[in-house]
């Protein structure tokens, strides 16, 4: 199921900036193993198994493939609220995306983008507004 995010009718569109912070470590700088975490050879707490008759299946995956004809910047988001995938990529890139459904997908300088969701290519004009599309994906 693809769903749009724009409203009927007139959209508001802002720009947001991202607050993700990422820690980095200077190459070459000396970083002390955690004592705590397990290594290589270390017994670990054993795991119980599951309770007899109740059958554990993994989260389904969906799969995106996307096209760039044009520059274009795209931001995935999965069911858990984690974004798996967001970059700026150049025309004539390819990407493939795997995920837990619904995806969220927000594809900025959309015209320039091809989107085929599970198999069947997905129509960007249709969620577009000011050259951004947002839809979800399920």
């Amino acid at each position: 199921m693809v769903s749009s995010q724009y409203p009927d009718g007139d959209a508001a569109v802002t720009d947001a900036a991202s607050d993700d912070v990422v820690s980095l470590t200077e190459p070459g700088a000396d970083v002390a193993p955690d004592p705590q975490q397990a290594t290589a050879g270390t017994p670990r707490d054993s795991v119980a198994p599951a309770a007899p008759g109740r059958n554990i299946s993994p989260v389904e995956q969906v799969r995106l493939q996307l096209g760039f004809r044009e520059e274009s910047w795209v931001e995935v988001t999965d069911r858990y609220g984690e974004v798996i995938f967001a970059e700026l990529v150049p025309r004539g890139v390819a990407r493939a995306i795997s995920g837990s459904p619904p995806l969220t997908v927000v594809i900025g300088n959309a015209a320039g983008v091809d989107l085929v969701f599970n198999g069947k290519p997905i129509n960007l004009s249709l969620h577009t507004r000011v050259d951004v599309a947002r839809l979800t994906l399920e």
